[in-house]
């Protein structure tokens, strides 16, 4: 195919876009580097390389986040997810106390986002310390009673916590209604 420098350019600048092996950042800055070279709109490009207008708007967001973020992100150690969660806070302090959180906690998306949405409370918090032996033996205990597994979590103050019971169907929910002698009302 026939084509001049700046055609070639741009023809190689798509290419390397729609490769599948690019990482975030650096197909934030391909689609930075096609707009502007080309004086495309975020609408123009998304047609020209069969991309959602929205994929590309995400993508460049990402090129806001501090760079120990994206180095977090062109490293594989942040998901795409989780930065564009981080790209919507503004201050770049918080954004890299949130990467930093996600890596030392392995936190899932749904989850920094369940900090961002309450910042006084998880966002502080330090990683949960493994249960103490009288804790583990009474979840143990409940677990026998109940035929469930069973998790204590206690609080900051040890007089408060949760209590959480896991069943795996709604049978195994009916029976532990039944074993704790709660009656439904239909």
């Amino acid at each position: 195919r026939a084509a001049d420098e700046l055609q070639q350019a741009q023809l190689a600048l798509v290419e390397n876009v729609q490769r599948e092996d690019l990482n975030a950042i650096d197909r934030a800055a391909a689609y930075h580097t096609l707009i502007n070279e080309l004086g495309l709109t975020q609408t123009d490009l998304s047609t020209r390389i069969g991309e959602d207008r929205s994929v590309i708007s995400n993508h460049l967001r990402l090129l806001e986040l501090p760079a120990d973020v994206q180095a977090l992100v062109r490293d594989g150690t942040l998901s795409l997810g989780h930065a564009k969660v981080i790209a919507g806070v503004t201050d770049s302090t918080d954004q890299s106390r949130l990467a930093k959180l996600v890596v030392g906690q392995s936190l899932s998306v749904r989850n920094l986002e369940r900090v961002i949405a309450t910042p006084g409370e998880a966002a502080s918090r330090e990683p949960a310390a493994p249960p103490s032996a009288h804790v583990r033996s009474v979840e143990v205990a409940l677990s026998k009673q109940l035929g469930l597994r069973v998790q204590l979590k206690t609080g900051s103050a040890k007089s408060k916590g949760k209590l959480v019971i896991h069943y795996k169907s709604l049978d195994e929910f009916d029976t532990l209604v039944s074993r704790l002698g709660a009656t439904l009302e239909d």
